[in-house]
């Protein structure tokens, strides 16, 4: 599970650092990275469903 909160921290970090990133707002960056770390998170552990 900490590759997804490691992925986040460095995504938030290349907002902040990249020149070519820091034009995107606050909101957009927090919403970017989590819709990014969830998607890993789906990904990389997947929910199994119940037979019924």
């Amino acid at each position: 599970m900490s590759e997804v909160i490691l992925v986040a921290v460095a995504m938030s970090c290349c907002f902040r650092w990249i020149p070519m990133f820091r034009h995107v707002s606050s909101g957009f960056v927090i919403i970017i990275c989590a819709v990014a770390a969830s998607a890993l998170g789906a990904w990389l552990y997947p929910v199994k469903e119940e037979e019924g």
